[in-house]
């Protein structure tokens, strides 16, 4: 649909209130394309005063309520702080899990003795930061 503001040229009704826009007043104009029978396509617009577009869609999103933010809630109301300290052992973690899993493939014993005793740490630094992650609990490091 495309819409725009303009001065009318011409007598046209409005939809909203049933009453003319007259010639050189303030018009806005929504123009939509549809396909009629055999697949001809043809325009469709309609003249409304600006406000009565306005009080209309004003009406519609009355009509709908607002889905809010998109995406999963935020579980963790944490101080900007707290939220930094909590992502720097979250990035720690991960750190070690991945140079345990080049440990485990060089067969470096010691290695994995001290990454695994890191990775079980981290579970008692992240505690006081909201908890320990249920998808730590599932993994058995």
């Amino acid at each position: 649909m495309d819409v725009w503001v303009t001065y009318s040229k011409r007598k046209s009704l409005c939809p909203y209130c049933n009453s003319y826009v007259t010639a050189g007043n303030p018009v806005l104009i929504t123009q939509q394309y549809n396909k009629g029978p055999g697949g001809k396509r043809f325009r469709s617009r309609k003249y409304w005063h600006p406000n009565c577009w306005l009080d209309n869609a004003m009406y519609k999103l009355s009509q709908n309520t607002y889905p809010g933010r998109p995406g999963r809630p935020r579980m963790l109301q944490l101080s900007p702080e707290d939220s930094a300290k909590r992502l720097a052992i979250l990035r720690k973690r991960a750190r070690c899990i991945q140079r345990l899993k080049i440990a485990i493939k060089n067969g470096s014993v010691d290695t994995i003795i001290r990454l695994s005793e890191a990775i079980e740490n981290t579970k008692e630094e992240i505690k006081p930061y909201g908890g320990v992650p249920k998808s730590w609990e599932r993994l058995k490091s």
